[in-house]
């Protein structure tokens, strides 16, 4: 059994709409908009699938995720700091960390403070555990899949009227 065939439930489960992914790229279209139901139709094409992504501020589990592009852990605990605690914490394959929250209208902002190295993804996608990378499988550090349903909203972003997009 293949990782998407594996995992892939599991996340429909916690309401997560997935796409199957391979070096950091969806193997499908339309992926931004996908469904649950357009998910499990992937299965048995993409079954065999190591990596696994979902979409960022969309579908029934509307998820924005604090991308802290660095293994530094001094960096995440500033931005958990920054931004408010969370259930779940994920160490991608690089050794970066990811911090899950739900969904409260952020938009993708890639380095909205120029001296960190944090991207707020409240679009686009993102590879989620337990895909397997080049180096490691992302993993939790800190929590799972059942505390989706716990996920408190992102703190202490500024919000920008004229982009319409947030900022830290």
């Amino acid at each position: 059994m293949g990782l998407f065939e594996e995992w892939q439930p599991r996340f429909a489960e916690a309401g997560i709409a997935t796409f199957p992914v391979a070096d950091k790229r969806p193997l499908v279209g339309h992926y931004l908009k996908m469904g649950i139901k357009a998910s499990n139709s992937l299965v048995p094409k993409y079954g065999n699938a190591e990596q696994i992504g979902f979409a960022c501020g969309m579908g029934h589990r509307k998820i924005t995720v604090l991308d802290v592009d660095t293994p530094d852990e001094k960096v995440l605990g500033d931005a958990l700091d920054r931004h408010g605690q969370t259930p779940i914490i994920v160490q991608s394959g690089s050794g970066n960390y990811q911090a899950w929250y739900r969904h409260n209208g952020e938009r993708r902002k890639v380095r909205p403070d120029r001296s960190l190295p944090i991207d707020v993804l409240g679009g686009g996608f993102v590879v989620a555990p337990p895909s397997l990378a080049h180096k490691q499988r992302y993993h939790f550090v800190q929590g799972s899949l059942a505390d989706v349903d716990n996920l408190p909203t992102m703190k202490g972003l500024k919000s920008d009227p004229n982009k319409k997009q947030n900022t830290l």
